[in-house]
């Protein structure tokens, strides 16, 4: 996979394969709500300083209306897909892709594509903050027990970042390979015995209590 993705470049005739940027805004309204704005100003930012992108956002039926109409003004053209047949699809040709926190982070890992993670939280969640202990909200990195996918959460999500980060991580760029890198020890983490997810399930627990422990 890893050797697959990133690795568009020329074409015959030496022009610039368009790289595929998966956009996931999450499948709740809300969290799609808070995020797409801020995924439009990187998107913005991608297209003016590198065109060579496609943008693709799959989304399920139930937020479908919802997402069309968000992006209908975009400047940029977003291919919007609906259903799980489709979102496969849009992964198996992603190069890159800017996501909402949540499992989406460790499906994506599993499948070798390179991501940034963004959180923006109900004012519930933002008056909890302070007691949130946790040292991060992602599976792929909680499996790991080291940082493999950037995350940003709230103000700290800044498009302009996140559009640099969209470049990178396209590439074949040492940021691409070390997180390449890390999601294949996350796979060596989870490969036993035990059905994927139950041992990702055990794992979090696991890491959760350890880190528990120990503050």
């Amino acid at each position: 996979r890893s050797e697959a993705l990133g690795g568009g470049g020329a074409e015959a005739g030496g022009e610039e394969a368009p790289r595929t940027c998966l956009i996931l805004p999450g499948s709740r309204g809300s969290e799609i709500t808070r995020l797409l704005p801020v995924f439009r100003e990187a998107v913005e930012i991608m297209a003016r300083r590198t065109p060579a992108f496609r943008f693709v956002l799959p989304t399920v039926p139930r937020q479908a209306e919802h997402v069309r109409e968000m992006v209908r003004d975009w400047p940029v053209n977003v291919e919007v897909l609906v259903g799980t047949p489709a979102k496969w699809q849009a992964f198996a040709e992603a190069d890159v892709a800017m996501a909402a926190s949540g499992t989406v982070i460790l499906e994506l890992g599993l499948c070798s594509i390179p991501v940034v993670s963004n959180y923006k939280a109900d004012w519930l969640i933002r008056m909890m903050h302070k007691r949130i202990r946790i040292w991060t909200a992602n599976l792929p990195n909680l499996i790991a027990d080291y940082v493999i996918v950037p995350e940003y959460f709230n103000e700290s999500i800044r498009p302009g970042a996140l559009a640099r980060w969209m470049e990178r991580l396209a590439l074949d760029t040492p940021e691409r390979r070390a997180m390449i890198d890390g999601f294949d020890t996350v796979w060596d983490v989870m490969r036993t015995d035990v059905p994927p997810g139950e041992r990702a399930a055990e794992v979090v627990l696991e890491t959760m209590a350890a880190k528990a422990a120990r503050l």
